[in-house]
């Protein structure tokens, strides 16, 4: 992903934030299940980490917002910003295992209930990072409120 473009403008924004997605999709693809039913949120992790160990976290983050500017320079006028992030909560670390773990038992899961999570919050970002050098060994974005 070192070579994504830049945005400058929203329309280029837009295309970005749909490159990345992909390119998350294929990152997730087979490490990182996620669903959203009965107000909770489920989480398993079906690879493992070899070697070493990961750390999970969980991103909830609003894409869009407007915000009126009542005083100061920008008075009257209306700012966009975009994925404002609500809350970073880390969920856990991974150890990696010589061996993949039986196909019926995810490596991790985690359990959440919605409720607890920013009401603003309509997406989430769920972020596998390696223990040590933080690189990102999968990530996934899921829609709260499908």
């Amino acid at each position: 992903m070192d070579d994504l473009p830049v945005a400058h403008d929203a329309g280029a924004a837009d295309d970005l934030i749909v490159e990345v997605q992909v390119q998350l999709a294929v990152l997730a693809d087979g490490l990182i299940e996620a669903t959203v039913a009965d107000g909770q949120l489920r989480i398993e992790l079906s690879g493992n980490c070899n070697p070493g160990s990961c750390d999970t976290y969980l991103v909830s983050y609003l894409p869009q917002a407007s915000t009126h500017v009542g005083r100061g320079e920008n008075a009257g006028q209306t700012l966009v910003e975009w994925n404002i992030v609500r809350s970073v909560q880390k969920l856990g670390t991974t150890k990696g295992e010589t061996t993949a773990p039986p196909a019926a038992s995810p490596a991790a899961s985690w359990q959440i209930a919605v409720s607890t999570l920013p009401a603003d919050a309509t997406k989430l970002a769920i972020v596998v990072q390696d223990s040590h050098s933080g690189g990102v060994r999968g990530a996934r974005v899921v829609d709260l409120h499908s």
